[in-house]
C-alpha cells in the first residue's frame, strides 16, 4: 500500500455484513479505528485507558469516503498513517484495500486530551518525535 508505512490485515466477520451481503458502512470506521489503534501500540504508546484519568488522545473528527463494497472473504487490509501534527492534536490518514483495490479512505483527528484540567494539552514531545521518525517527517 503506497505511501502507508503501517498497514495491517482485517478479518470480514459474518457480522460486519448488512442485509445487502457487504460490509456496513459503519464497520469501515471500525477497521479505520482498529488500524489506529494498531498504529498507536505499534510505537509504543498505551491505550488511554491504561493511563486513566490523565493524559490520551480523544477523537475531535473522522471523515470516511466509500469507493467499494467489501464483501465477505475478501482480503482486507487498513492502512494509517500521521500526516500532520499541530500543537495538541494530529491527523491520522487511512485507507482500506480489499483484494489490493481501494474500498475507502478517509482520516481522523485526534486531540491530546488532559481529562483531570478537561482541555486539550500539547502533544508530548516524545510521542511526537517517535511519530516523526516513524513517518520521516523530519
Amino acid at each position: 500500500m503506497n505511501g502507508f508505512r503501517h498497514v495491517i490485515p482485517i478479518e470480514v466477520r459474518f457480522q460486519d455484513l448488512d442485509a445487502l451481503g457487504h460490509v456496513n458502512n459503519t464497520v469501515y470506521l471500525i477497521y479505520s479505528e482498529t488500524g489506529r489503534l494498531s498504529y498507536l501500540a505499534n510505537l509504543g504508546f498505551a491505550l488511554p485507558i491504561t493511563n486513566w484519568p490523565s493524559f490520551s488522545f480523544i477523537m475531535a473528527h473522522t471523515s470516511c469516503d466509500f469507493r467499494k463494497p467489501v464483501l465477505h472473504g475478501q482480503k482486507v487490509a487498513v492502512g494509517t498513517r500521521v500526516t500532520e501534527i499541530k500543537r495538541s492534536s494530529m491527523r491520522l490518514d487511512y485507507r482500506i484495500e480489499a483484494d489490493g483495490e481501494l474500498a475507502a479512505e478517509g482520516y481522523a483527528i485526534l486531540v491530546h486530551y488532559d481529562h483531570v484540567a478537561k482541555c486539550a494539552s500539547p502533544v508530548p514531545p516524545d510521542i511526537r518525535a517517535k511519530i516523526e521518525a516513524f513517518e520521516e517527517m523530519v
